[in-house]
């Protein structure tokens, strides 16, 4: 049953049950600190009550009732995000949604080009590329977006078969059956150098699988279906971060560009270079290998479909309109070349 009292910090009354002392925890410390001010004629001033112990509380019941909610509310975001986005670990573990599927590759010819090049490099590209992107420099990361038929893919094929003179190029395909029409058709338009492109189905959820498609030299491995939980033996496997030089333990990093079509159908989110580097200790798939991400874009065709950090991860944004590219965003250009608004006609 609530009783009228008064505070024995500050004198104020309130009304609370019979024990009750003080109308706020503020007075409480105020009087732990201080002494009994209240039962004296000093009233302490409530502006040092409040700059000494805190804010007042609301409710004698608030604090802890706000602190449960939010605890409750993280716990819920955290289960949220493990259930949508499970990290590369997890998706390897048996019965995940990602290992039932299997990774299935393929390559247009198995001759793979000899040579070993690894750091930064600046693709020869012809003239209308290199007025369009300016100052090109590997490794870099790509966002190209557009409405469906805008000519992002092929778009996006363009560059890898310009990346493919420098070394192979993986193209991920989750829009696409691997052996679709529309899909060989696209191939057949853009790519001049068939040798150098192998092709996903799907996303590589585990160190092992990222590992066999970056360096097939040391599986054997280089098209074909490769099982999602198959372990590689001990004395093949790379080293961990020490591999920064594109070296592996069975052979070198052949895989230099990554074609992601699309990050919608794929669920990439914008931290994925980072974050598969970290998780799965490849700290060259961060610094040697190129990323191409494709966007879908809202009904309205005026932004891309995404979370908006992309804008701030990768280092070109390109739009592709009607057959059109256009450059939104380039930290390669120059004075007279790549700048913001600058078009490249795709067909």
């Amino acid at each position: 049953m609530a009783h009228p009292n008064n505070c024995q910090s500050c004198g104020a009354p309130f009304i609370g049950n019979r024990n009750r002392r003080f109308c706020q925890d503020a007075c409480r410390k105020f009087y732990k600190a201080n002494g009994n001010l209240g039962q004296s004629n000093v009233t302490p001033d409530r502006s040092t009550i409040s700059r000494n112990s805190g804010e007042r509380r609301k409710s004698a019941n608030s604090g802890v009732a706000g602190y449960a909610a939010k605890r409750f509310i993280d716990l819920a975001g955290k289960i949220a995000h493990h259930q949508l986005i499970p990290s590369p670990t997890e998706a390897s573990k048996p019965g995940t949604a990602g290992s039932a599927i299997p990774l299935i590759t393929a390559t247009l010819s198995e001759q793979i080009p000899a040579g070993r090049q690894s750091g930064q490099h600046r693709p020869d590209l012809p003239p209308e590329l290199r007025a369009f992107l300016g100052e090109l420099i590997h490794p870099f990361q790509m966002l190209i977006w557009g409405l469906p038929g805008s000519g992002k893919s092929t778009m996006s094929m363009i560059m890898a078969n310009q990346m493919a003179s420098f070394r192979k190029v993986l193209y991920i395909s989750g829009e696409e059956d691997l052996s679709s029409a529309t899909l060989r058709q696209k191939q057949a338009r853009t790519i001049t150098r068939p040798d150098r492109f192998v092709f996903a189905n799907r996303l590589p959820n585990s160190r092992v699988e990222w590992r066999q498609l970056l360096f097939p030299g040391a599986t054997g491995q280089t098209s074909g279906q490769l099982a999602g939980n198959r372990a590689l033996p001990a004395n093949r496997l790379l080293a961990g971060s020490g591999q920064s030089t594109g070296q592996s333990a069975g052979g070198y990093l052949e895989l230099r560009t990554i074609v992601y079509d699309s990050i919608t159908v794929l669920g990439i989110h914008p931290f994925h270079v980072k974050a598969t580097a970290n998780d799965c200790q490849m700290p060259m798939f961060r610094q040697h290998i190129s990323h191409i991400f494709i966007s879908h874009a809202h009904k309205d065709g005026k932004e891309y479909r995404g979370d908006g950090s992309w804008g701030h991860e990768v280092d070109i944004i390109i739009r592709c309109h009607e057959g059109v590219a256009t450059i939104q965003k380039n930290r390669f250009a120059t004075a007279e070349q790549g700048r913001i608004g600058s078009e490249y006609r795709i067909y």
